[in-house]
């Protein structure tokens, strides 16, 4: 994936993946800016880039009003958006976004814009 093999190089699989399941997996009791910590964090990003990464994320998200409200109090759709964004943070190459609605592919596009996440390779749907 992305040029690694994921039998000997998983962390940089890690690093370049993001993943957008049907359900929202998100910790209710986490707000928006704990949820784009811990999952870029998680992909590796260097902490040093992460305050810069959460502020992009929120902007590029239309978030940046709620940084601080727990996702349980979000709405579906800004709940979706979170999703998306943590699919997308902390430089993922490639994102694989399961089950679509009408509406997310143009989400996605303008996300990827505001954000001016350019050196993204593929995305993958799937309905």
């Amino acid at each position: 994936m992305n040029g690694h093999d994921i039998r000997t190089n998983i962390l940089a699989i890690r690093s370049s993946l993001g993943i957008c399941p049907q359900h929202d997996v998100l910790f209710g009791e986490l707000t928006v800016e704990e949820h784009l910590k811990f999952f870029s964090l998680l992909k590796g990003l260097n902490p040093l880039l992460l305050e810069g990464e959460i502020n992009r994320m929120l902007i590029a998200l239309g978030l940046d009003g709620k940084r601080h409200a727990q996702a349980q109090t979000l709405s579906g759709g800004m709940k979706r958006k979170l999703s998306v964004g943590i699919a997308l943070c902390a430089g993922s190459k490639v994102s694989y976004f399961a089950y679509m609605r009408y509406g997310c592919k143009f989400l996605i596009s303008d996300i990827m814009i505001v954000g001016n996440i350019s050196s993204f390779m593929g995305i993958k749907y799937s309905t």
